[in-house]
């Protein structure tokens, strides 16, 4: 269920989303997101202050663009849409954010990655 929310959040923002990686010809603005860890806790031998805790997916979100002003804006708006979006249904934490700039391409891409917790009853 996290996936299909998030994956059509992300669709609403740009139509170039892919999970993992981005293929050999993709388009810019590109989004591509990661699912790095999950942190399951069992409900029935934890209270609540344990499952608010530990229980989360941690998700990473890069937004890619020739332009670090359009990367930086879809990234905004990701993370707003996760905000008022993903947090009706589960919890979540911004944890990190950062840009880079990715020259090993044919062209200069600009790389903004947002790292989040979403926190859910797994």
């Amino acid at each position: 269920m996290l996936n299909e929310t998030l994956t059509t959040l992300l669709l609403s923002v740009s139509p170039n989303v892919y999970v993992a990686k981005a293929p050999l010809d993709y388009s810019t603005p590109a989004i591509v997101y990661n699912h790095l860890a999950t942190a399951p806790v069992d409900d029935l031998n934890a209270d609540l202050d344990d499952l608010e805790e530990h229980a989360f997916a941690l998700i990473q979100i890069d937004v890619y663009d020739p332009d670090l002003k359009v990367a930086s804006a879809l990234a905004r708006t990701i993370r707003r849409k996760l905000r008022t979006t993903v947090e009706r249904d589960f919890g979540v934490t911004w944890t990190e954010c950062f840009s880079d700039t990715d020259e090993t391409t044919e062209r200069t891409l600009h790389r903004v990655v947002m790292r989040f917790r979403v926190f859910a009853l797994m």
